[in-house]
C-alpha cells in the first residue's frame, strides 16, 4: 500500500508541477540576418562602392572610425555606462582592411594611428564607400567589431566580411 501511495503521489506532483517552456534568447533582431553584417548599398558612377554596416544585434556594438561623424546621441549601455551611439544611416569612414581571400594577405586598408570609437545602436546602421577596385576579383574587405558587453577588451576579434563574390551577387539581385 505503501509503494501505491508514493506512486500516486509522485503522478500527482508530476501533473502539478508547473511547465516552462523552454525559452530561447535570440540575439538577432532579424533571425533571418547574421547579428553584425555588411550588406550592398549603393556604386556611384566614380566606382566608389557604398556599403551598409548594420547591427541586427540586441546589444551595440563599437568600431574604430576616424572621427565619429557630426550627428551622434547618448547611448545607455546595458553595463549603465553612457557613450555616443550614431544616428541611423549616418556616413562614416570605419577602419577597415582589405585581404586576398585565397592567401588572406592584406593588401590596402584604411586606418589611424590615433581614432576614435564609434558605436552602432541595436538595430541602426551606418555607410560607408571605398573605391570598388580595391577589392580585386578576389578581395574581401572587413571592419572589426566588439559587441557592447565585451567592455574595453577587443578579443576575440570579430569580422564583418564582404567580399567581391557578394558584390556580384547584390548587383545581380539589383538589376531589371
Amino acid at each position: 500500500m505503501p509503494r501505491k501511495a508514493a506512486g500516486i503521489i509522485f503522478l500527482f506532483m508530476s501533473i502539478a508541477l508547473p511547465c516552462f517552456p523552454e525559452q530561447v534568447n535570440e540575439v538577432r533582431l532579424d533571425s533571418s540576418k547574421p547579428s553584425v553584417y555588411l550588406a550592398f548599398d549603393h556604386l556611384e558612377e566614380n566606382g566608389s562602392l557604398w556599403l551598409r554596416l548594420r547591427n541586427n544585434s540586441r546589444w551595440a556594438i563599437s568600431f574604430r572610425t576616424e572621427n565619429p561623424g557630426t550627428i551622434i546621441a547618448p547611448l545607455g549601455l546595458k553595463d549603465g555606462r553612457t557613450v555616443n551611439g550614431l544616428a541611423d544611416s549616418i556616413d562614416i569612414s570605419p577602419e577597415y582592411f582589405i585581404e586576398n581571400i585565397t592567401d588572406r594577405v592584406l593588401y590596402k586598408g584604411h586606418y589611424w594611428c590615433t581614432s576614435t570609437t564609434s558605436w552602432i545602436p541595436p538595430g541602426l546602421s551606418a555607410i560607408f564607400s571605398f573605391p570598388r577596385e580595391d577589392l580585386r576579383p578576389v578581395g574581401r574587405i572587413f571592419v572589426s567589431f566588439s559587441y557592447e558587453w565585451e567592455g574595453e577588451v577587443r578579443e576575440p576579434e570579430h569580422r564583418v566580411v564582404f567580399s567581391e563574390f557578394d558584390l556580384s551577387n547584390s548587383l545581380k539581385s539589383t538589376s531589371p
